[in-house]
């Protein structure tokens, strides 16, 4: 069962890519989301049993690439914003050696 569910939220995400129409392809995705949903409360306890457990095992999995990505993402602002630090201090004795010579940027 989730393999189908991941296999239709794909398509879902292909057709939003391919045609632009992000909204409604939004839309579909929340539709068969809510179908796929329900077919699980449907489905025999050890069915809903076994989604859950896999659920359970991708838990970490997934948490684990979130915290790795955030901790990436920081990485790489705190670079950018030294760079950035790094090459206003270097602009700053440009600014002001052109002020003392009368020629504003």
């Amino acid at each position: 069962l989730p393999a189908d569910l991941s296999q239709r939220f794909a398509r879902t995400q292909a057709r939003a890519s391919v045609q632009g129409g992000l909204t409604e392809s939004i839309a579909r995705a929340g539709e068969e989301k809510g179908q796929a949903l329900a077919r699980i409360e449907r489905a025999a306890p050890a069915v809903r049993a076994a989604v859950a457990a896999g659920w359970e095992r991708a838990r970490p999995l997934i948490e684990a690439a979130h915290r790795s990505a955030r901790a990436r993402l920081q990485s790489a602002l705190e670079g950018h914003r030294r760079r950035q630090a790094q090459r206003q201090a270097e602009d700053r004795p440009v600014e002001q050696e052109n002020r003392k010579r009368g020629r504003g940027r």
